[in-house]
């Protein structure tokens, strides 16, 4: 191996690490701002989903504007729905669930719907995909299991909705030639769908009292949107 490769494939390693590492940060984020039990009173999770996407839009176009691309150019709605369905199952969902058996829930689900999709399109996986995916279905299965202290059901159907939305999510990027940039389009075509869900968290909350904003969960979400999303879908 040469030096120039070495140093490559460890700024994948470390880069592939961080990213991995933001993403583990959604779920950490999402479930401290929404957790009944918390030590402050818990965001609403329409009013986290909305600020997520909207902090992560923000972030993304400044990125994009000192590239000096039109970001709305690039993206699709069809992606934009598939990426706020998951932001808004995935905030609904950690209102009951453990961030540990959600992350776990989702990346089935994921692998799951890209396996579907795959097969569809008449694509098979080798040995090594199909013996990982058995363990991931099995991983969940054993989760669910009644007695071994299993997530609510409900909760982790909303989850692993969430995780088919992403997959779908993904499988409209496959055409992007710019990922930063259909990522970037892909963002701001949520914002109209955040703001009128910022609407309804505002006005339709528990109890039909008006929605908290605890400054603790509002930089959840902001940093959720910000940096866990936008910047670690850019890397």
């Amino acid at each position: 191996m040469t030096g120039g490769t070495g140093v490559s494939l460890w700024l994948v390693a470390a880069l592939t690490t961080l990213v991995m590492t933001l993403f583990a940060a959604n779920s950490l984020l999402c479930r401290f701002a929404l957790a009944p039990g918390a030590s402050f009173q818990p965001l609403d999770p329409a009013v986290y989903t909305a600020l997520r996407a909207i902090s992560g839009a923000g972030m993304l176009w400044l990125i994009q504007a000192r590239r000096g691309s039109k970001p709305l150019r690039a993206g699709s709605w069809a992606a934009a729905f598939a990426l706020f369905g998951y932001m808004a199952c995935f905030s609904w969902a950690y209102v009951r669930l453990s961030a540990g058996a959600g992350a776990l829930v989702i990346a089935v689900a994921v692998q799951a719907g890209m396996l579907v999709a795959g097969l569809r399109l008449g694509q098979r996986p080798g040995k090594a995909q199909g013996l990982g995916i058995g363990l991931a279905m099995a991983g969940l299965v054993y989760l669910l299991l009644p007695g071994l202290d299993a997530p609510p059901a409900g909760a982790a159907t909303v989850i692993f909705c969430s995780g088919l939305c992403w997959a779908a999510y993904t499988i409209c990027g496959r055409q992007s030639t710019d990922a930063t940039a259909a990522t970037t389009g892909n963002f701001m075509r949520c914002v109209p769908l955040a703001l009128a869900l910022l609407l309804w968290g505002i006005f339709f909350e528990r109890a039909g009292a008006p929605a908290a904003w605890p400054w603790a969960g509002i930089v959840c979400a902001l940093a959720a949107g910000a940096l866990a999303s936008a910047l670690g879908y850019v890397l």
